[in-house]
């Protein structure tokens, strides 16, 4: 009777063998989580936490989960999120999006168990940490240093481990101590089929107004076909002419999303008062307003250093926002149409 392998090499049977070892151990190191060349990262539920810390060497941002208004003016039941003792109000989607690029990381690969802060950014004068927190529980800890593999990674450590690890890119840009990064930035947001009319007064010249144009208002169209003529209409007071439909639709576009580039809290320079008599004010009759009350934009310039040029900041607050805030200059002038003695 002949003998299973008898034909084939002995070395190929132990080569053969060899391989069948490797594979199970390669099967084996997948299938379970005792990796050696990586770190575990604790798992949390992005919806239990209730806190969030981000603390660097320029300081220290608290965030605090905080149940919603319930006002009626919110379209959804999310909670939100408030920065500081200040409850600065934060940008929809922001810590969310941070704490799922956490949860998404399972394992972090292993630099080094024996390496020196510095070298990788995590001493003290460089690293920034994010400490998770909810209720009293403080289930995930990270700090990260420097950029690692080309930028494709920041190194980084997991709570109190001495291992240093590779953590995503995506961490390294959205844990930042800049308040900037974070706070909603939305000082005024009307839809445009929202607005009834708009008064724009300056201190010293007429006012004027942009309204919906009339189906037969073309008669003093200059737009030519490539740019048709806009939904909005108003004329320079000064000139007696028709502002463009450009002009005006950039103004819409302005009402619809006005953003501050800063906030004066976080500024070193000097600001005007702005309990003193506005420059400019933009007054916005809008559809659905509670009492019929109307948006309102303020806006100062900002008086500029002794032998420093004109700053490209103005000063600015509007009704709908307790927030005083500044704006670029071309902003401003947006909201003015463009019109001589603006700001």
């Amino acid at each position: 009777m002949t003998r299973p392998f008898q034909n084939i090499p002995t070395r190929t049977l132990v080569y053969s063998a060899l391989v069948v070892i490797l594979a199970v151990v390669f099967v084996v190191q997948e299938t379970t989580q005792t990796h050696r060349n990586t770190f575990p990262v604790p798992p949390f539920a992005v919806e239990s936490v209730d806190q969030v810390k981000i603390s660097g060497p320029d300081g220290e941002l608290v965030f605090r989960k905080a149940a919603p208004a319930g006002d009626g003016t919110t379209t959804n039941a999310a909670s939100v999120w408030l920065l500081d003792d200040e409850n600065y109000p934060v940008a929809d989607g922001r810590i969310e999006t941070l704490l799922e690029n956490v949860a998404a990381v399972k394992a972090a690969d292993i630099v080094t168990a024996r390496g020196q802060d510095k070298e990788y950014g995590l001493d003290e004068e460089n690293r920034r940490t994010l400490r998770i927190f909810t209720g009293d529980v403080e289930p995930v800890a990270l700090q990260l240093g420097g950029s690692a593999a080309a930028g494709n990674a920041v190194y980084g450590r997991v709570n109190t481990s001495r291992e240093i690890v590779l953590l995503p890119t995506s961490l390294d840009t959205a844990v930042s101590t800049d308040p900037m990064r974070f706070r909603n930035t939305t000082m005024v947001a009307i839809p445009k089929d929202r607005i009834v009319a708009a008064r724009i007064e300056r201190a010293g010249y007429p006012t004027v107004t942009v309204q919906p144009r009339l189906d037969d208002d073309t008669a003093d169209d200059t737009e030519t076909d490539a740019s048709p003529p806009s939904d909005w209409t108003a004329t320079n007071p000064e000139t007696e002419e028709q502002i463009s439909g450009a002009t005006l639709d950039a103004f819409i576009r302005e009402l619809a999303s006005l953003q501050a580039a800063d906030f004066p809290e976080y500024m070193d320079s000097q600001l005007p008062s702005l309990d003193d008599e506005p420059a400019a004010r933009i007054t916005v009759e809008t559809t659905g307003s509670p009492n019929k009350t109307p948006v309102e934009i303020f806006l100062w310039p900002i008086p500029a250093e002794e032998g420093q040029q004109e700053p490209e900041l103005v000063a600015a607050r509007s009704s709908t926002s307790p927030y005083e805030f500044v704006i670029p200059r071309w902003r401003a002038k947006r909201l003015l149409l463009g019109l001589e003695g603006g700001i």
